[in-house]
């Protein structure tokens, strides 16, 4: 079957046409054109339709509907589509009571802290970004290492005293973290940065929670002069 056609005006071979009336034109013809669907010699025509049919072999549709336009692309911010945006790092920061008067090196500061709601309800996986330690108001040094957990503790851990560890504790004990770098040049205060940890977890719940023991004999300025700030990215 010869698929081209060599046209000589005024006379040979037939083109299909349809003979219409148009409201500006009048009569006239407007030429078939076949849409091309892959099967050599068809003759199947394309249909065009306002409701969705199901296809079947040769067979090709094309639908238009009346709402093929999305009516939320330009309306007011309340009618338009909503936009979903993942979520961001969260950052929550704890200050519990603390004894305002000199701790001993290795006495936990603050007692079991809980970071409630620091990661998302739906998939409680994340990322620990950073720690931060402060003292408003007391000039601080040395390390202080923060001991983070999935699940709240079985062992004893009291403000202001030695650490009684609990074996049952480990298995939900994401990791022990020195926090070393210490600044204090705006003044009788203290901050301590760790950042860039990137440690990767399952979580238990949508809570953390913490255990700081102090290195050196920080003195805190009051009951309310120690905060610890966690920073998780959802994972």
């Amino acid at each position: 079957m010869a698929d081209n056609v060599a046209i000589t005006a005024g006379s040979g071979t037939n083109i299909a046409a349809d003979e219409v009336v148009d409201a500006t034109l009048g009569t006239v013809k407007v030429q078939y054109v076949k849409l091309m669907d892959g099967t050599l010699n068809s003759v199947t025509k394309a249909t065009i339709a306002t409701t969705p049919q199901t296809l079947s072999a040769g067979y090709q549709l094309v639908a238009l509907a009346t709402d093929s336009v999305n009516a939320n692309g330009l309306a007011t911010a309340a009618n338009s589509s909503p936009v979903v945006i993942a979520p961001q790092t969260t950052d929550i920061a704890v200050t519990p009571t603390v004894t305002a008067s000199a701790y001993t090196a290795g006495n936990v500061i603050g007692g079991v802290m809980n970071f409630a709601g620091i990661l998302p309800s739906i998939g409680i996986n994340g990322v620990l970004q950073s720690i931060t330690v402060k003292f408003k108001a007391t000039a601080a040094t040395g390390n202080i290492v923060v001991y983070v957990f999935k699940t709240t503790v079985s062992g004893t851990y009291t403000d202001h005293a030695a650490p009684t560890w609990n074996s049952a504790d480990m298995t939900n004990l994401l990791g022990a973290y020195v926090v070393s770098t210490v600044n204090s040049d705006l003044g009788t205060m203290a901050i301590y940065n760790l950042d860039g940890i990137g440690k990767a977890f399952v979580g238990a719940s949508t809570s953390l929670y913490a255990v700081a023991i102090v290195k050196g004999t920080p003195t805190p300025a009051s009951t309310s002069d120690f905060t610890l700030e966690l920073s998780v990215l959802p994972g």
